[in-house]
């Protein structure tokens, strides 16, 4: 009950208005409705939290399991308990590494313990805020592409490894030339790496034609319309990125871009594109053959990848 309720009143301090956070207790009817754990109390205190402690214990039950965004779960132990006794959505499902009062060595005084406590969910929660106000959110689909019906944010979706949809397209110019990115050092997916193709994830309530066109814009300040996209179809991607522990799951709407000019003035977003370059037929074959090109870089992707994306034998 005291991990719970300080998470809870640490989060409210933190994420703001326009979010509902409430926490409960797989046992808190055991305990009086308006009990507060005594470390609770403390740790409230010492870091300004008791403003935002919630008046009551509150008992989980399955409505409430329902009815949320993310369910965040203090420990595997407490997560396992409630996989026991409730029926829930496990993707929507973050376990932290938060120790109970008797999980910690009994050399470390009761002081140090709360300390530690604290620290841990401090950063948990700091952790949860990053992922859930940036990058965006994804409607969250089965393994045959059909929406389930709820959203999560990226970061979530992939470190809970659930299918989402992306979009990628290939843009080329008149003379034949097709433009590669190299990957911003900055981006946490592939960074430094070369991309063949442009585009991201298919927000919330978003068409994967219109997610294209909008990651088109932001990467490279191009304008396209939905006229100018030739459907290649979908890829199914799974890829795991050990260094983040996330496994990136998606259905991966590809498409093909002509553009009306050779040398197209383009806008570059520096946070996730260090720089662009036009090859030739013959350079991006050498690139896919190779995963490498003299100046330009090491691909992000192995041979097959592209050969099935884009078809670029057809693009080219």
């Amino acid at each position: 009950m005291y991990r719970s309720r300080l998470a809870e009143a640490y989060a409210k301090s933190e994420f703001g208005v326009g979010y509902e956070i409430t926490s409960s207790g797989i046992y808190a009817i055991k305990y009086p409705h308006i009990y507060v754990s005594p470390w609770t109390k403390i740790l409230s205190h010492e870091y300004g939290l008791t403003q935002y402690l919630s008046e009551h214990t509150t008992q989980t039950n399955n409505h409430i399991l329902e009815n949320q965004d993310i369910l965040i779960f203090m420990s595997e132990d407490v997560y396992k308990d409630a996989v026991s006794k409730y029926i829930f959505n496990n993707s929507k499902s973050v376990v932290w590494k938060v120790k109970d009062r008797e999980d910690w060595a009994k050399k470390i005084s009761l002081h140090d313990k709360r300390q530690k406590t604290y620290k841990k969910i401090s950063r948990q929660a700091n952790e949860l805020i990053k992922d859930i106000k940036q990058g965006g959110w994804v409607d969250v689909v089965d393994g045959e592409n059909k929406p389930l019906g709820f959203s999560l944010p990226i970061n979530i979706a992939n470190k809970n490894s659930v299918w989402h949809r992306g979009c990628h397209a290939i843009i080329t110019t008149p003379n034949k030339k097709t433009l590669v990115q190299k990957r911003s050092n900055n981006i946490i997916f592939s960074p430094k790496l070369v991309d063949i193709s442009l585009g991201g994830h298919v927000d919330v309530n978003e068409q994967p034609c219109d997610a294209i066109v909008r990651e088109i814009k932001e990467e490279v300040g191009l304008d396209v319309g939905a006229e100018d996209l030739i459907d290649l179809g979908i890829y199914k991607q799974s890829n795991y990125h050990p260094k983040y522990k996330k496994h990136n799951r998606s259905f991966i709407y590809t498409y093909h871009v002509r553009l009306n000019e050779d040398k197209p003035n383009l806008t570059i977003q520096k946070e996730e594109v260090d720089s662009v370059k036009l090859l030739t037929p013959s350079q991006l074959k050498r690139l896919i053959k190779y995963s490498r090109l003299k100046h330009v870089g090491r691909l992000n992707y192995p041979h097959v990848y592209y050969k099935n994306i884009a078809k670029l034998s057809e693009v080219i």
